[in-house]
This record gives C-alpha cells, sequence and structure tokens, in this order.
C-alpha cells in the first residue's frame, strides 16, 4: 500500500485546485476542554517558495473576508472540540482571481493543530491567557 492509499482510508481528503494566489491569511484560535473558542485577529502572511516568511495583523480586511475566517475557525474548532482536542490551533486561507478576474476565498486551506509561526502575531493575548 504507498502512502497516498494508507492516508485515504482514514478519512477525506481535500483537493484544492492551483490557482493565482493574491493574498493569504491566516486566524488562530484557542479551545478549552469544554469547547469554548476564543478567537485571535487575521493575519496576513507572506510566503516565499512554499516557506513562510512573516506576518502582519490584517486590519485592514474587507468585512465579507472577516466572516469567512471567522466561520472557518469556528467551524474547524467545532471539529476539532468533536475529536476531543484542546488548545492552541490556526487556519489558513487565501484569495485568489479566476480567469474572468473575480476574487475568492478558499478557508480554510490548512489546519494546524498546534501553535504556529504566525500565532504570536495574530492572537499574543491568548498566548498570555495560557500562560495564566
Amino acid at each position: 500500500m504507498s502512502f497516498g492509499e494508507k492516508h485515504l482510508e482514514r478519512g477525506p481528503v481535500h483537493v484544492a485546485p492551483l490557482v493565482d494566489l493574491v493574498e493569504e491569511y491566516a486566524l488562530h484560535g484557542w479551545l478549552t476542554r469544554t469547547g469554548a473558542l476564543s478567537r485571535g485577529a487575521p493575519v496576513r502572511t507572506v510566503q516565499a517558495g512554499g516557506s513562510w516568511r512573516s506576518a502582519e495583523r490584517a486590519f485592514d480586511l474587507p468585512r465579507s473576508i472577516q466572516r469567512r475566517l471567522f466561520d472557518a475557525l469556528d467551524r474547524v474548532g467545532a471539529r476539532l472540540h468533536s475529536l476531543g482536542y484542546f488548545g492552541p490551533f490556526g487556519i489558513d486561507a487565501f484569495q485568489w482571481e479566476d480567469a474572468a478576474g473575480h476574487r475568492h476565498i478558499h478557508a480554510p486551506s490548512e489546519v494546524n493543530a498546534r501553535y504556529t509561526m504566525a500565532y504570536a502575531v495574530g492572537a499574543p493575548e491568548l498566548i498570555e491567557a495560557d500562560r495564566r
């Protein structure tokens, strides 16, 4: 059995289309044992050759993009809680443009059930709360 076949036995696999990225985002949360979710702030991430380089708070995101990110974070948080997970997590998302020039949001594009590189930028208050 190949590596890919082995992973397919574990459950669904989501494959995203190959598209031209406009911007990439991340959003972080903290999930308690009881399922309560605390949210961070959206960040823009900078990638280079597929590797994370930096992140900055995205204060100017349109409400429609913020809503998509927060909805995705809520769905992921609920699913992680149903699996017994608690603690830090983050989602990645991206904006892309189709051939007609219309922009779309793909959220989440990735789920990280751990602290991420951009967590301290998007959710420093959640890290402080964890230390208490």
